[in-house]
């Protein structure tokens, strides 16, 4: 499997009609082979401040039937503290 991108996205918050903390932020990783890769976490918590997100990884664009959109993975939920 190809890999675009792998990021972490905030989830968004329902009780406001603008979401100040919502970000998307992309992780620099590297590959192992075999499907083994590893990726590292944000510098620190100005980037991504404590609680959840969500965690894609990204195939290329090429690889979709458009050619014009990156495939996404199912969400993990992790926790960064």
């Amino acid at each position: 499997m190809l890999v675009d991108s792998i990021v972490l996205v905030k989830p968004a918050s329902t009780t406001h009609g603008n979401d100040m903390d919502q970000r998307c932020i992309f992780l620099s990783f590297s590959d192992f082979g075999g499907g083994n890769y590893k990726f590292n976490t944000p510098a620190n918590s100005y980037i991504a401040p404590p609680g959840y997100y969500m965690l894609f990884v990204l195939k290329p664009k090429a690889e979709s039937i458009s050619g014009e959109n990156k495939i996404p993975s199912n969400a993990v939920f992790v926790h960064i503290s």
